[in-house]
């Protein structure tokens, strides 16, 4: 026992009284992966058990073997034993935390940096959650509690401050309504968009900016013109750090796109095309121009999300093509397409009609 402590005194220096629901996260799993290693259970589970269980998944397995009238082998009295162990302690899954609690435990070093990041998030997930129950709560008292006054509304409304940062946008912007609807508190439901801004910034600075569109709104909930601004200067800036080459890399890796590539795109001319390819090398021209000849080619899968970016990207071939003819960059652009079987598409139109050809004559 008194190892155990050490080692969650170990895991835990200088952080204070944390919250209860953090303490039932990480002390169960510290005191089981300790009383592990120091052998202080006859017939407990491995540490590889552990970090890899999915309790669950485990449960539904067996379940599934019970209806099929398999046998339990020792092997699988074992596994029930012990997941019983761990819902008994609470443990609902294992992350990082758990990994880094044994590798302490087998190297006697500890990465209190790496620790000290997953505390406080499970303390940010933490505040998150109380603050969505008393965002909800407040929600059914201000609905369905006629003799609660309009005072004490303002009141809850003003506890709501230090942390109405962590609820979504549209329940900020519910906050702020009700904030308005309420006698003499219309400071109060600026200071909560205020504060939902600062907190909103803060979260995302420039260059981490989360993948949000305010026009993604399907189920047309209301949002504050100074938050669907904000998320409208956060795509601008967005679009405007997006590069052809990236977007291309986006969708060849990940076999889709958001609305950040969606508008880039969308805004893409030759020009901005050709040079792209003319500052490009190696691997990074080989993906760029693969994978905007895959735009061009499937015109039905692509041009309703990125509008003439394919014409764009054919234009400015043609345009290198045309003005760089013998270079090694212009034979390779006609090289690709040739192998494509789309050489023909490096041609305009004009130039290969019945007329132009007489006209050579």
């Amino acid at each position: 026992m008194r190892k155990i402590i050490r080692v969650v005194n170990r895991l835990l220096p200088d952080r204070g009284e944390l919250p209860p629901d953090v303490l039932t996260r990480v002390i169960p799993s510290a005191t089981l992966l300790s009383a592990i290693y120091y052998k202080g259970l006859e017939d407990g589970p491995s540490f590889d058990f552990v970090l890899g269980t999915s309790p669950l998944e485990s449960r539904m397995l067996a379940h599934d073997r019970k209806k099929l009238g398999e046998e339990d082998t020792p092997e699988d009295k074992a596994r029930e034993r012990w997941l019983l162990l761990l819902d008994k302690l609470g443990i609902l899954g294992t992350d990082e935390f758990e990994v880094l609690v044994v590798a302490y435990l087998k190297s006697g070093l500890i990465e209190g940096a790496a620790v000290g990041r997953i505390i406080d998030r499970y303390l940010a997930e933490d505040r998150e959650l109380a603050a969505r129950e008393r965002f909800k709560k407040f929600g059914e008292r201000s609905t369905w509690h006629p003799e609660v006054t309009e005072a004490e509304l303002v009141e809850e409304l003003r506890g709501m401050l230090p942390d109405v940062g962590l609820l979504d946008m549209y329940g900020e912007t519910h906050l702020h309504n009700e904030a308005m609807s309420l006698a003499g508190s219309g400071d109060l439901g600026q200071k909560l968009v205020e504060e939902w801004l600062a907190s909103f910034r803060k979260r995302y600075p420039a260059g981490q900016e989360p993948d949000l569109d305010p026009n993604d709104n399907y189920f047309r909930r209301p949002l504050h013109p100074n938050i669907a601004a904000e998320l409208q200067s956060m795509l601008a800036r967005k679009q405007a750090g997006a590069t052809l080459l990236e977007v291309c890399r986006t969708v060849r890796d990940d076999q889709g796109w958001g609305s950040r590539e969606t508008m880039f795109m969308k805004s893409v001319l030759p020009a901005d095309y050709e040079a792209a390819i003319l500052a490009t090398t190696g691997a990074d021209l080989k993906l760029l121009l693969l994978q905007s000849l895959d735009f061009l080619r499937n015109p039905g899968v692509y041009d309703v999300h990125f509008g003439g970016a394919r014409q764009s990207f054919l234009e400015a071939c043609r345009r290198i093509a045309a003005h760089e003819q013998g270079s090694r960059r212009a034979k390779l652009i006609f090289n690709v397409f040739r192998d494509a079987g789309m050489e023909a598409q490096l041609t305009p139109a004009e130039e290969t009609s019945p007329a132009a050809t007489d006209g050579g004559g």
